[in-house]
């Protein structure tokens, strides 16, 4: 980010950056090359401190140089106003792009804490990637996470549209995945875009059948994801579909299918099920 962006957009709340007069002027031509934004109503960064008081942001445009380099920094949440300063030499990043830093209230061990959370099917600790591919299952770039000195990429760039089915099912589910569950993987088929774009990737689930008796409370349905994150499931259904926001809190989503694919997935699904 530039420092306009960094000490503009970045920190007025409500005011999406993406689609702005200052985006266009930094990047003319970007919305024509088809760019879509996941960012849209501008809260996004300030959800962080709801994990910690203590933020720091260091950036440096892609057209920058290692001295340009910028340090936004919070002490004290929103309690105190922000630092912004050039960063210092060990500081400085080498290539272009944004890390974003925060000191946990709460350490992620303990109960309550993102790795060990009350609502698990068991109490045990959750890994990090797990964690990671479950909240972000259809990400367009490549995904990795670092525990310790363990680094290891935890996905692909849209690599939900070509790995097996079971493994796809295993990616949304939380906890272990039921038998009856995997029995329906063969079934996940392609669902797509007017463009020919897979923009999903699911199956019916047939509860009524002894295969899907198991079927219960541990995550079997259908995630609709925006911008590669979870956002809303739908039951019955078992894989992944693309939507939109329709709501700040993206905590719902539409799926960006047209009536005439969803017609046409429902028939071989139904040819499936019947076989």
């Amino acid at each position: 980010m530039s420092l306009e962006v960094l000490t503009g957009p970045l920190l007025d709340f409500g005011q999406s950056y993406w689609g702005s007069p200052m985006m266009l002027r930094d990047y003319p031509g970007l919305l024509a090359k088809g760019f879509q934004p996941s960012g849209q109503y501008g809260i996004g960064f300030f959800s962080i401190f709801m994990w910690g008081h203590h933020v720091r942001v260091i950036t440096r445009r892609f057209d920058g140089s290692m001295q340009d380099t910028r340090i936004l920094e919070f002490q004290t949440a929103l309690g105190g106003r922000p630092i912004v300063r050039g960063a210092t030499e060990d500081e400085r990043l080498a290539d272009g792009g944004t890390i974003v830093r925060v000191w946990l209230r709460k350490s992620p061990f303990e109960d309550g804490g993102f790795l060990k959370s009350s609502v698990e099917v068991s109490p045990r600790r959750r890994a990090l990637r797990d964690l990671c591919s479950w909240l972000c299952p259809s990400l367009d770039v490549d995904l990795f996470c670092q525990e310790g000195k363990t680094r290891q990429k935890v996905l692909t760039a849209s690599d939900w549209t070509v790995i097996p089915a079971e493994r796809l099912l295993k990616r949304i589910i939380r906890g272990e995945v039921d038998a009856g569950v995997l029995t329906f993987a063969r079934n996940i088929k392609p669902v797509f875009g007017g463009s020919g774009q897979i923009v999903g990737r699911l199956c019916i689930l047939d509860i009524s059948s002894s295969e899907g008796s198991g079927i219960g409370p541990r995550g079997a349905r259908a995630v609709i994801t925006a911008g590669g994150l979870r956002s809303c499931v739908m039951s019955g259904l078992a894989g992944i579909l693309l939507g939109e926001p329709v709501r700040a809190a993206r905590d719902a989503a539409k799926p960006i299918v047209e009536r005439h694919e969803v017609q046409r997935w429902a028939s071989e699904q139904a040819s499936l099920l019947s076989s």
